[in-house]
């Protein structure tokens, strides 16, 4: 049965910290080895390295921690909290979605039927991150709640959720002394066979 978005920020509380910590580290271990690439590096292989520096940073300060299990089923690198959540640390677009090969095991996790461990009564969640249009800081940190090509829920895991701090602009009404004039459209002379 996948949490509803209050079970699942209840759950995950214990671990806010730990998480948002892994992601920060992981970014945190590129920008440091970044300052020293004499190239610049593309998309993919921005985010293939952040991975592997956040699955590195996962292993080292998830393992130990009691009722964590750390796995790697097929190629997905899996942190079972509890027997109850299946967690993966993804990059985010825009709309909080992760880019996946649409593999069948991948598709099972975005719809919440993953299998594992013998039983399939998991809520599959994402640990993802996005980064700013220059690709030079972490800029948000986001547990996510997928359901296919949407999610459930989303819930900021390094601050105040998106809807809590979201201020809409305030509009005035245009009010000014100065008169507004049409644009005086222009003349055109005619060149070549006009006669007077």
């Amino acid at each position: 049965m996948t949490l509803s978005r209050d079970e699942g920020r209840e759950f995950i509380e214990p671990y806010r910290n730990v998480l948002t910590e892994i992601i920060e580290l992981g970014c945190s271990d590129f920008y440091s080895l970044l300052k020293h690439s004499p190239h610049p590096l593309k998309n993919r292989a921005i985010y293939t390295l952040i991975y592997e520096f956040v699955e590195a940073r996962a292993k080292e300060k998830m393992d130990g921690i009691e009722n964590v299990v750390l796995l790697n089923q097929n190629g997905l690198f899996l942190t079972v909290l509890q027997d109850k959540i299946v967690l993966r640390f993804k990059k985010l677009n825009g709309q909080k979605m992760p880019s996946n090969i649409p593999t069948n095991q991948t598709i099972d996790y975005m719809r919440q039927e993953i299998d594992l461990l013998g039983h399939s009564s998991f809520t599959t969640l994402i640990v993802g991150y996005e980064l700013n249009a220059l690709k030079t800081q972490l800029q948000e940190v986001t547990l996510t709640c997928p359901n296919g090509n949407k999610n459930f829920w989303t819930i900021n895991l390094a601050g105040k959720d998106v809807a809590d701090v979201l201020e809409l602009p305030i509009t005035t009404p245009l009010t000014s002394d100065i008169p507004i004039r049409p644009k005086k459209e222009k003349e055109t002379k005619r060149k070549g066979n006009d006669r007077k």
